[in-house]
């Protein structure tokens, strides 16, 4: 008998041990893994190891997170994969909508449960991507 397919994440984040507590929740979860510290290897690896869905934290050295998630949406071979982006730096409703803007499906911000992960990637898989008209999205003129 065949048994299901397991999930691969990719998590792009500069944060080690914030990327080494993500690998231990989705470990009990039996989800498969890979990750990549910047923007420019998380891009490469998505379009080499075609994940399942991607975990995008904004703030990272180099190639933010805004920047990453519009590449990844305007690749033929990662346009369709559902992306979550993370972050404790765009927070409220402002920072959810800047993500969604930047071409994000799902947010989390940080700090957040193991239970929320789990839940949102579970949707992510579940429901892929969504697709959002730029009407619906209001930000503020200043700060991003």
């Amino acid at each position: 008998m065949n048994e299901p397919k397991r999930p691969l994440v990719l998590i792009i984040d500069d944060d080690d041990v914030f990327t080494d507590t993500l690998q231990f929740v989705l470990r009990q979860k039996e989800y498969n893994m890979c990750s990549a510290t910047n923007g420019e290897d998380g891009i490469d690896m998505a379009i080499e190891r075609k994940p399942d869905v991607i975990l995008c934290d904004v703030r990272m050295s180099g190639m933010h997170g805004y920047a990453t998630v519009q590449v990844l949406k305007d690749q033929v071979e990662t346009a369709k994969v559902p992306v979550i982006m993370m972050s404790g730096y765009a927070t409220g409703p402002f920072g959810e909508k800047r993500c969604l803007m930047a071409g994000a499906d799902y947010y989390l911000s940080k700090p957040f449960s193991a239970f929320d992960l789990i839940y949102t990637l579970e949707r992510a898989l579940q429901q892929g991507t969504i697709k959002r008209r730029s009407s619906d999205l209001i930000l503020p003129s200043e700060g991003f």
